[in-house]
C-alpha cells in the first residue's frame, strides 16, 4: 500500500496499481528447513502414515510434501503440525519451521497450491 501511495503522489498520471507490474506481495508463510524430496518415501513408509498425513495436510498431502521440498510455503499451522509429525514418527534430520527463506531456495517460492486452508 505504501508503494501505491508513493506512485500516486509522485506520478498522478499513472495508476497506483502500476507498481504491481514490477513487484508482487509474497504472503508471510512458513517452510520446514531441511525437508527434501528424498525424505518423502520415508514419510510414506509408516503403517498409518497416509492417514496421518491426510489428517495433518489434507487430501492432497503428497503434492503438498513435494511442494514443501521444492521450496513452496504453507501456513504456520500446517508447517508446525508436519514438523511435529516428522520429528515424532521418523528419524529424519530436518531443521526448524522457518518464517523466512532458508538455504537452497527453501521457502523462496510462492505458497503451495496443494494446501487446504481452513478459514475458521
Amino acid at each position: 500500500m505504501a508503494c501505491e501511495i508513493a506512485i500516486r503522489a509522485l506520478r498522478p498520471d499513472v495508476s497506483e496499481y502500476w507498481v504491481y507490474d514490477y513487484m508482487r506481495i509474497i504472503p508471510a508463510v512458513y517452510s520446514i528447513d531441511g525437508l527434501k524430496a528424498e525424505h518423502i518415501p520415508t514419510l510414506l513408509a509408516g503403517r498409518d502414515s497416509h492417514r496421518n498425513l491426510q489428517t495433518i495436510a489434507g487430501p492432497d498431502y503428497l503434492n503438498l510434501l513435494k511442494d514443501l521440498a521444492e521450496g513452496h510455503c504453507v501456513t504456520a499451522q500446517t508447517a508446525y503440525a508436519l514438523e511435529r509429525y516428522i520429528r515424532t514418527d521418523s528419524d529424519l534430520d530436518i531443521g526448524p519451521v522457518r518464517f523466512r527463506p532458508g538455504k537452497k531456495r527453501l521457502g523462496c517460492r510462492d505458497a503451495s497450491s496443494a494446501e487446504q486452508v481452513s478459514l475458521r
